[in-house]
């Protein structure tokens, strides 16, 4: 996934899903804090440039970047179920 989609901030914006912008809205998010990330307006090719989000909005692109990969995943979860333990190793 190259991009996604996240209404956090009032209107649809785009997001990269580069790795390093990943890392970022996660630490941000899960800490509260305020911080800038880039986005652009949705439907346009314009250079994704840094906007401030405010806590609760960077929480909310978190969700929609979670809901999109579990869409390009097919509904599937990203991590894997527990595999059981062999009967012969008990």
């Amino acid at each position: 996934m190259e991009s996604f989609f996240s209404a956090a901030l009032g209107a649809n914006h785009e997001y990269r899903s580069y790795f390093s912008d990943n890392v970022k809205l996660v630490l941000f998010a899960h800490a509260g804090h305020n911080a800038d990330l880039p986005c652009r307006d949705a439907g346009v090719s314009t250079p994704y440039a840094p906007v401030a989000h405010t806590g609760d909005q960077l929480k909310q692109v978190l969700i929609d970047f979670d809901k999109a990969e579990m869409n390009m995943r097919g509904g599937k979860a990203a991590t894997k179920a527990p595999v059981p333990p062999k009967a012969h190793l008990k």
